[in-house]
């Protein structure tokens, strides 16, 4: 509240009124106000002539002038993440008989084993 002091002699209040405004100064700041926001809004564009309390004139500026509720975080999309390596049990390959990792049940040889089979088959 110094600053306002410093821009405007005539909004020196005291350290009770400080304490009353507190409140009002924290729901602009919880709306994402900066502190120069604040003191900009509450100390520009005074009349020349203030009528009244200095401090009553910021309670009705911190309240008449307060900003709309900042827009919620919005989360960034989901991306698909790729699936990892295969992992299983050990077993030997029934062609070659060297041990490979079976991702998966019902497999008897491994993958070279298994396209060696293929162009023999058909």
């Amino acid at each position: 509240m110094n600053s306002l002091r410093r821009r405007d002699p005539r909004l020196l209040i005291s350290e009770r009124e400080c304490r009353a405004l507190a409140p009002g100064i924290n729901a602009w700041l919880v709306r994402g106000a900066t502190e120069a926001e604040v003191i900009r809004a509450l100390s520009q564009g005074l009349p020349t002539v203030l009528r009244g309390r200095a401090a009553g004139i910021l309670a009705w500026r911190l309240r008449e002038h307060l900003p709309p509720p900042a827009p919620a975080p919005t989360s960034a999309p989901l991306v698909p993440v790729a699936p990892g390596p295969v992992r299983g049990k050990p077993y030997p390959c029934r062609g070659c008989h060297n041990v490979v990792l079976r991702p998966e049940s019902g497999l008897t040889h491994c993958q070279a084993c298994r396209e060696a089979r293929v162009p023999a088959a058909a």
